[in-house]
């Protein structure tokens, strides 16, 4: 009984900013089962088929490209993938679109709050952490045992690109060339917007490598991959393969080759080879990827995410969900004011 009294009394002395400290670190320790079982577990397995997933991330700078992704995956009848959300606006309406398909944030991060952020500048020290977190979640799907298949929101599936890359690697990725040409600059640039990943003792070693080398540099995950792969030490040690480009261009080939993305070409030429996705990159901001897109008739959508992307809805739900945290803290701060006040013990 000692130990209480004297644990009541430290209580006392530290106050409510001692008492809301612990608070967090029992939160924290409650977001894993009591078995030590990864909440990331019952998802993946909810989801997969044949214990590999697809996976993206979203934010709420870029729901409407979200929205879009995740409606031609939809249209090819795919079903065995996962948002991971970045912050709660995203989590609260993608969750209520596409229930079933969304991870909350809470299970990414050990972050307090997860509110929106603003759009993140390319190559900007927020924007390269963020490229580095998100191979931690793809190193626990890994260690959990499943295959995935990495894409980013800003790319459109015009094929079911899982049953397009071949099984039985450890890994096999997609090019990101600037140009066309056999030089060794352009043959080692792949991309880590998409790559699929198979649970194999060299697969996860390469991948902890990478996002141990990624939160250590000053760079994305991108260049990190290319530095790795250019050195050439994670094609003497994985069993990998590159797609070829026609399946999977980079948004830079794209700009340098005509391709009829229009419904007639397919009916009209049914033994073209047409891109199974294509990715908006090598052009910087919301903006200039949505153009491309458009141009490319890749954009399907409801166009409610628009519509509230021109409202402000972010910032609106932003600060209804701050408000929300604030009174949550307000009436915890209450409470244990009252608990950690001096006073003689109840026993």
């Amino acid at each position: 009984m000692q130990c209480g009294v004297y644990g009541m009394e430290r209580m006392a002395r530290w106050g409510p900013v001692g008492a809301v400290v612990l608070l967090l670190l029992l939160f924290r320790c409650n977001a894993r089962s009591h078995n030590g079982r990864d909440p990331l577990r019952s998802i993946l397995e909810r989801v997969a088929v044949d214990k590999t997933v697809i996976l993206t991330q979203a934010s709420c700078p870029y729901l409407d490209f979200a929205e879009n992704w995740i409606l031609h995956v939809e249209g090819l009848k795919i079903k065995n993938y996962l948002i991971l959300v970045d912050d709660d606006v995203a989590f609260k309406y993608l969750d209520k679109n596409f229930p079933g398909h969304t991870v909350h944030p809470s299970i990414i991060s050990n972050a307090p709050r997860h509110g929106p952020k603003p759009l993140m500048r390319y190559d900007s020290l927020d924007f390269n952490n963020m490229m580095c977190q998100r191979l931690g979640i793809q190193k626990r799907v890994l260690d959990l045992g499943f295959s995935f298949l990495w894409t980013d929101m800003d790319t459109v599936w015009f094929q079911d690109a899982s049953k397009i890359i071949p099984r039985g690697f450890d890994f096999v990725g997609t090019g990101d060339r600037f140009r066309f040409g056999h030089d060794d600059e352009e043959e080692n640039k792949i991309c880590g917007c998409m790559t699929f990943w198979s649970p194999t003792v060299p697969a996860r070693q390469a991948l902890r490598e990478w996002h141990a080398k990624c939160i250590n540099s000053n760079v994305d995950d991108q260049r990190t991959l290319q530095e790795m792969w250019a050195s050439g030490d994670l094609k003497q040690r994985l069993f990998w393969y590159i797609m070829p480009w026609q399946l999977f261009p980079s948004g830079a080939l794209l700009d340098q080759v005509k391709v009829d993305f229009s419904h007639s070409q397919a009916q009209d030429n049914p033994g073209a080879v047409l891109p199974a996705v294509i990715h908006a990159n090598y052009r910087t901001g919301p903006e200039a990827k949505r153009k491309f897109l458009q141009e490319r008739h890749a954009v399907v959508g409801k166009g409610n995410v628009a519509a509230a992307r021109q409202n402000n809805s972010c910032s609106t739900f932003s600060q209804s969900v701050s408000r929300s945290h604030l009174f949550q803290l307000i009436r915890c701060l209450t409470l244990i004011v009252r608990v950690s006040t001096p006073g003689p013990a109840p026993w």
